[in-house]
């Protein structure tokens, strides 16, 4: 299993008219790129909730969730479809989140369209990662999980676990290569509020390879969920 999670990296200073990938505003790296990495073989590429208006205004906003304990989150923004990518972003400190508001110049000059902005936010906590949801705009009421495989896949089980019990289960989808996207409103199987806390995820799925049988690929990560953040 592969994740992707963007660690932060030095961007060039220059023109910020263009839409080049660059330094802007002394608080982000911004534009479009020659290639956006996704990672190998199969990962999971975005956890966001989602609700903006559209046609967007002249700034848009961002906001993760703190985590009691945790300081502050790696966090990156970008749309694979259309090669944008935002980090190295100043997050402001709130009492219970961080938050970041950008122009949308870039977005707009580059037809970027908001549907296909993928986030991903998380901190350590004990020995692995903690994955957290990234609000943009407003809560949409659901996450959005977004799995990228770079071949043929078909995903054969999507969970959701607290405290080692499925309480959600997903059916099962394909994909020809690119994204694969999931969502989840924050309730369990018998439709009552998921409550605070520490989940799993797990993904099953088998990868086509060329000239062999299929390769199984997993994915098990730790994410955080409040139905709060779901208002």
């Amino acid at each position: 299993m592969s994740l992707t999670s963007l660690p932060t990296q030095a961007c060039p200073s220059g023109n910020t008219r263009e839409i080049t990938y660059q330094r802007r505003d002394s608080n982000r790296c911004e534009g479009i790129k020659y290639s956006i990495p996704v990672g190998g073989g199969f990962n999971l590429i975005s956890l966001v909730s989602r609700s903006i208006a559209e046609p967007i205004g002249n700034t848009i906003s961002l906001q993760v969730p703190r985590l009691s304990g945790s300081g502050k989150p790696v966090v990156s923004l970008r749309s694979v479809l259309k090669r944008y990518q935002l980090d190295n972003f100043s997050l402001i400190s709130e009492s219970s989140r961080f938050t970041f508001g950008w122009s949308t110049y870039v977005l707009k000059k580059a037809e970027v369209p908001v549907n296909t902005l993928r986030a991903l936010a998380s901190v350590n906590q004990g020995s692995q990662p903690v994955f957290i949801p990234v609000i943009i705009g407003k809560s949409s009421g659901k996450y959005e999980f977004v799995l990228h495989s770079n071949g043929a896949a078909k995903v054969r089980s999507f969970q959701i676990r607290l405290n080692g019990q499925d309480i959600y289960t997903s059916p099962s989808r394909s994909s020809q290569g690119g994204e694969i996207p999931f969502t989840w409103n924050g309730h369990k199987k018998d439709g009552s509020i998921a409550p605070p806390g520490r989940y799993e995820l797990k993904v099953v799925a088998q990868q086509e390879q060329y000239g062999k049988p299929p390769e199984e690929s997993k994915i098990q990560i730790l994410f955080a969920h409040n139905p709060n953040w779901l208002k």
